[in-house]
């Protein structure tokens, strides 16, 4: 998700974002998925904490 998306969205919405996301890595880690899909997973959820800290959450 884009920065700009992702201060549009509700502290819910960036909450299901964050554990839809967790989940999705976890599968992905589980099922042996490419290292480059990994970190493309691990990059969203780094945005995603980030954009949490940013607004003091």
């Amino acid at each position: 998700m884009a920065k700009n998306i992702l201060r549009e969205l509700s502290v819910a919405e960036l909450d299901a974002a964050l554990a839809e996301t967790d989940d999705q890595l976890r599968t992905a880690r589980r099922d042996d998925a490419t290292p480059a899909d990994i970190a493309e997973l691990e990059r969203a959820r780094r945005r995603l904490l980030e954009e949490f800290r940013r607004r003091g959450l």
